[in-house]
């Protein structure tokens, strides 16, 4: 038979893997990080094989070319509908300041930071709006902070209008390869707060939002405030 040319692409969970893990206590954590040496050992070297072994390979950006290492790797952007996202009449609405949208099934997403962050007194409100087997956690630990849950999925085309009643979007992923949400909230004129981690700043600039390099809840809040309390930089922003 003839050689068939293999094309893989890349979305992100194939090289986000890592020893972070979500536990209530040292020994918890310590179990979970043995369960995930096979796939350190095994999985990772044959997922190598696999992409060295592919004719062609393409990453949805360039942070993600480097973290397969295959520099002959094409980047090709995850697309936004600008038709269905756009902005809206209001860029100062007067409903929940920011937003975030996360599955919460690991700690990836650093929606565990988000929340310690909209902890402070004077913080605006953040809505979340994603499912997984962490929202139970992460809502007990929401617990007076200025934050609330949406735990339902909710379709593509009527994301917008959760865009719209917003004034920004929180981006606090530990790993991050674009950020299609982010994006998607970004082309609804959005400012952008969040963690200049992944692939994060190549979509994310000082024009479209403010990333910080420190991933922690302090560093979080305070370039919160600082968008909240600039209409004017806000508004250039949006």
């Amino acid at each position: 038979l003839p050689s068939i040319p293999r094309v893989v692409w890349l979305h992100g969970h194939d090289v986000l893997w890592s020893w972070e893990v979500n536990a209530r206590s040292g020994w918890e954590a310590a179990e979970k990080r043995v369960a995930l040496i096979p796939r350190q050992i095994v999985q990772r070297p044959a997922l190598r094989r696999f992409l060295d072994e592919s004719d062609r390979v393409v990453c949805v950006s360039m942070w993600l070319r480097d973290a397969c290492k295959r520099q002959d790797a094409v980047v090709i952007h995850n697309p936004i509908d600008a038709e269905r996202f756009s902005p809206s009449a209001d860029p100062w609405p007067g409903d929940y300041a920011g937003v975030t949208v996360k599955q919460l099934n690991n700690r990836h997403g650093g929606v565990d930071i988000a929340v310690d962050a909209f902890r402070e007194e004077l913080m605006p409100r953040l809505m979340v709006l994603g499912k997984g087997r962490l929202a139970e956690s992460l809502w007990r630990r929401a617990r007076g902070a200025h934050v609330w849950f949406r735990h339902e999925h909710v379709p593509n085309e009527q994301l917008p209008s959760v865009f719209h009643g917003a004034m920004f979007y929180v981006a606090p992923s530990r790993f991050e390869t674009q950020g299609v949400a982010m994006c998607e909230a970004m082309a609804c004129g959005l400012p952008v707060v969040g963690f200049a981690t992944g692939g994060i700043p190549e979509f994310v600039t000082e024009k479209e939002g403010i990333l910080v390099h420190k991933r922690d809840a302090w560093s979080l809040a305070d370039a919160v405030m600082s968008l909240c309390h600039d209409r004017r930089r806000f508004l250039r922003m949006a």
